[in-house]
């Protein structure tokens, strides 16, 4: 719960990440296209991936479960999947890319 909320170390959030192509290349491969993800919120990090960080208000949590209706502290992971979900047609083209890379 504390890295759901970010009170403590860590963040929890979602990760495109994938295991078709070798390490080095796909990173190579996500740096020169890290502008395809700007005026998103996913942030290109080290693993490598493109993370979407998610963050639930620790006060908005507590009254959620104090009236035993969860729905409005799940908004930003809602949210998130629907960001996700605009955003899948790019992934798919990014994926593809790789594919062809690799085929030349």
């Amino acid at each position: 719960m504390t890295r759901l909320c970010r009170e403590g170390r860590g963040q929890m959030g979602f990760r495109f990440a994938q295991g078709e192509f070798g390490k080095t290349q796909w990173k190579k491969y996500l740096q020169k296209n890290a502008d395809r993800f700007a005026g998103t919120r996913f942030i290109l990090d080290d693993e490598p991936s493109l993370f979407l960080p998610v963050k639930v208000d620790r006060d908005v949590l507590a009254k959620c479960a104090e009236e035993d209706d969860f729905s409005e502290a799940l908004k930003p992971i809602v949210e998130a999947l629907d960001h996700i979900q605009q955003l899948a047609p790019r992934f798919d083209e990014m994926r593809q890319e790789m594919l062809e890379l690799q085929a030349s």
